[in-house]
């Protein structure tokens, strides 16, 4: 077995130790592309709809949360919306 070690922000105290299973490979890279200035507003426009969309999720979430484990742990989804 190999082991991994990664590091992070903790929030809770201890350790865990387990096997991880990847259900699909992602693979992030940055990517700049120009756009001409007549594409500006289309572009706008799309990150506009998927703040919305990113929104309603969340909010979905929360929900979803609140009624699972109670309104005092949906809270933290309060920060991720602003």
């Amino acid at each position: 077995m190999e082991f991994i070690r990664l590091r992070g922000i903790g929030v809770s105290p201890g350790i865990a130790m387990g096997e991880a299973v990847l259900t699909e490979r992602i693979i992030f890279t940055s990517r700049k592309e120009d756009i001409s200035p007549q594409e500006v507003g289309a572009e706008i426009l799309r990150l506009a709809a998927a703040v919305a969309r990113t929104k309603a999720e969340l909010i979905e979430i929360k929900e979803k949360i609140r009624e699972k484990v109670g309104a005092e742990h949906a809270y933290i989804f309060e920060a991720h919306l602003l």
